[in-house]
């Protein structure tokens, strides 16, 4: 039976995602302002609960000014988290943009992939800040790759680089992983059907999650920190991964 469900799930992700690539294409194609990020975080909100996902959030999101949200990174499925809470464009690394579909449908929300190549620097810092001139948030995951979710691993500071010397709100938010399946994921086991990192290849695991009952995932967003408040990017990265880590929830909720 679960199998069924896992299967039937599939194909409702893969189909509605060909809708949204053409639907949101079109709406593209008018505008690139705010109004382009409705259809996509109410797609993230219908894809948490056909996986089954349960969010709980703790903490007042910032909506003033320019604003950048950083968080940890435990799972792919952390985009459909965040996306339904927030309004804004994800930074990934370049290579997801390859990725089938998945990539494609990044596009869809503006989604800035950006290279780690020192040599591209200028410009991925140039598409970066006139992102946030638009007056639209980015949502950057600092870590630069995903954990099990039971720490939250070092932040790289060139991320902040760019954000020195100008009046721009960091926002740190925190990815709790609760319970997966109905089971307490204090279990390694249990956690790492939803954690994705390390070597895990992306097609098993979706799979084995889409069969299963979900997850419950928390949500804590920290007070912003100013980027004038810094006199370098180390300072800031320290400071945003504090609120970050002093977040985490490791707290069972199941037997």
């Amino acid at each position: 039976m679960r199998s069924v469900i896992g299967a039937a799930r599939l194909v409702i992700f893969v189909l509605s995602g060909l809708f949204t690539i053409a639907y949101q294409s079109t709406v593209l194609f008018f505008t690139k302002g705010r109004f382009a990020y409705i259809y996509p975080r109410a797609y993230h909100a219908f894809l948490c609960r056909m996986f089954g996902i349960k969010i709980i959030t703790e903490g007042r999101i910032e909506t003033e000014g320019q604003v950048v949200y950083v968080g940890n990174h435990i799972s792919y499925l952390d985009i459909e988290v965040i996306g339904s809470l927030l309004t804004g464009s994800f930074v990934a690394k370049k290579e997801v943009e390859s990725w089938p579909l998945l990539g494609i449908m990044g596009k869809m929300q503006r989604t800035l992939y950006i290279s780690r190549s020192p040599k591209d620097a200028p410009r991925e810092t140039k598409v970066m800040l006139d992102r946030l001139e638009e007056g639209l948030p980015l949502i950057i995951f600092p870590e630069g790759t995903s954990s099990n979710g039971t720490n939250v691993l070092p932040f790289k500071s060139s991320f902040f680089e760019i954000f020195l010397n100008r009046n721009i709100k960091i926002q740190p938010f925190t990815i709790s992983v609760l319970e997966v399946d109905g089971k307490s994921a204090r279990n390694e086991g249990v956690r790492d059907q939803y954690a994705w990192h390390g070597d895990m290849t992306l097609e098993p695991h979706l799979w084995s999650f889409a069969k299963g009952k979900g997850a419950v995932i928390k949500v804590t967003f920290q007070e912003p920190v100013l980027s004038t408040s810094f006199d370098n990017r180390k300072a800031l990265a320290s400071a945003c991964h504090e609120g970050v880590a002093k977040g985490l929830d490791l707290s069972p909720i199941a037997a």
